[in-house]
């Protein structure tokens, strides 16, 4: 089979004229990074042996032992045009120097969780389909220094208070940069469901596609981003995933479709509403859910968009067409794709673990039983928002911080080791990494703070 997927990848090389080839693997927190060879180069021996890279610049290891190597899934080809030449991408697993998987890589984490759910006998496969929202902006700079902190945002649109989501051309200015984003995923063979313009007034968009599984989507989430945000720069303008990169405007997350399948059909469906299957599986996300925030909103900035008032749910519930609880089920989807969508998500994650670890939560709730009803998640059908303060508070919230999702994340996530799927040591490193990130925040004059405090 490895024979036959590298004469395939050959000939389409020989055919396209790409000359050279990107290995690609994310870092620990989900940046994509690459090493190009000559395309000449990718031969049997190459594609068992990889190529050697440190990984302690990818925060993978410290400078000792930090030898690792990538090892091209040669299923993973495909092509980008960039500065007119063909390029071509192979997706990378990291391999200890010896060839043996490191147990820390993401997308093997992502790999083993998809195992888990057919190996447990829970379901035949997960299908998970996300919402990308993100902003794009005519210009973006930002400065932080002991003398300076600023920052400066030329958006898109400037017509007041109108609603901006779906609006048509010429006010969509998007328009244009989401077809060409979309006609390039689609190339890749990633299937687009549509695009259109968000709520957001100054630039805000929406790409949402079809269902795939866990490792398939997370590859295509990292290959997503990159076409976006390469896209946005080649049309002169520049495109953020950041959770809120905007005061007092709708934040940009990462909802993420699910249901599991069995004998393909969805196991979440039950005579038109959610099976008991399916209750546990969100009772487990909910009853995880403050810990698994740790990984499917692991930045300071993630905690800026989970505030009420902007469709970012706060509470851990679910509801039927809720659109303010983390779970909302969506009351048009078909028997066949009877599913939930885990709304707290933004895409600062890296995709490989947080889609990971939101299906492990789900599948202990399913393994040991904890139905949502029955532990008080819902269902709520009500805008929670508007509920009296009193009601809103016996409602299980949201951390408020990365570092109270951190600490959650700390005390509760053994339910992640199960099946050796995220390997001892691995949430260790990542709540040391995230935390410095908190203290390197801490430790910066915020501009808001000039206004308040400078004349004092």
């Amino acid at each position: 089979m490895q024979r036959l997927e590298l004469e395939r990848v050959c000939d389409q090389i020989t055919r396209s004229g790409a000359q050279f080839v990107d290995l690609k693997i994310v870092d620990l927190v989900g940046r994509w990074r690459h090493i190009t060879i000559p395309a000449r180069r990718l031969n049997q021996r190459l594609s068992e042996t990889g190529v050697a890279f440190d990984g302690s610049n990818f925060g993978y290891a410290g400078i000792a032992g930090s030898d690792l190597t990538m090892i091209p899934d040669l299923t993973t080809y495909s092509e980008e045009t960039i500065n007119e030449r063909i390029i071509g991408s192979l997706i990378c697993n990291i391999c200890l120097s010896d060839g043996t998987p490191y147990p820390g890589d993401p997308r093997q984490i992502a790999a083993r969780a998809e195992a888990f759910v057919s190996d447990e006998g829970v379901a035949d496969a997960v299908r998970l389909s996300p919402e990308f929202e993100f902003y794009v902006f005519e210009d973006a700079t930002f400065s932080c220094s002991p003398c300076s902190t600023e920052s400066r945002i030329l958006p898109l649109n400037h017509r007041g208070e109108i609603s901006y989501y779906h609006i048509c051309p010429p006010e969509d200015r998007l328009f244009a940069l989401r077809n060409e984003v979309c006609t390039q995923l689609e190339s890749l063979g990633i299937d687009v469901k549509y695009h259109h313009h968000e709520v957001g007034p100054m630039g805000q968009a929406e790409i949402e596609l079809g269902f795939a599984g866990l490792l398939e989507m997370a590859d295509a989430t990292v290959r997503i981003k990159n076409v976006i945000r390469t896209a946005a720069k080649n049309a002169g303008l520049t495109a953020t995933f950041m959770p809120k990169p905007i005061p007092d405007q709708a934040g940009s997350g990462l909802h993420v479709h699910q249901f599991l399948v069995q004998g393909g059909g969805s196991l979440f469906e039950d005579h038109g509403g959610l099976s008991e299957t399916a209750l546990w599986y969100v009772g487990g996300i909910l009853s995880h859910g403050p810990g698994l925030m740790g990984l499917t909103n692991p930045s300071t900035n993630s905690y800026r968009r989970l505030v009420p008032g902007y469709e970012a749910p706060v509470s851990f519930t679910f509801g039927e067409g809720n659109r303010s609880a983390a779970i909302r089920v969506p009351m048009y989807a078909s028997a066949a794709e009877r599913r939930i969508e885990l709304r707290t998500v933004d895409a600062t994650c890296n995709p490989y673990v947080a889609y990971a670890a939101m299906v492990m939560a789900g599948v202990d709730g399913i393994l040991n039983k904890r139905h949502a009803t029955d532990l008080g998640f819902g269902p709520h059908s009500c805008d929670l928002f508007s509920l009296p303060k009193e009601q809103r508070d016996k409602i299980p919230s949201a951390p408020a911080d990365l570092s109270h999702a951190l600490d959650a994340l700390a005390s509760d996530h053994e339910y992640l080791l199960a099946g050796n799927v995220f390997p001892d040591g691995f949430v260790e490193k990542w709540i040391e990494v995230k935390s410095e990130e908190i203290r390197r925040v801490q430790r910066w004059p915020h501009p808001c703070e000039f206004t308040m405090y400078y004349d004092l």
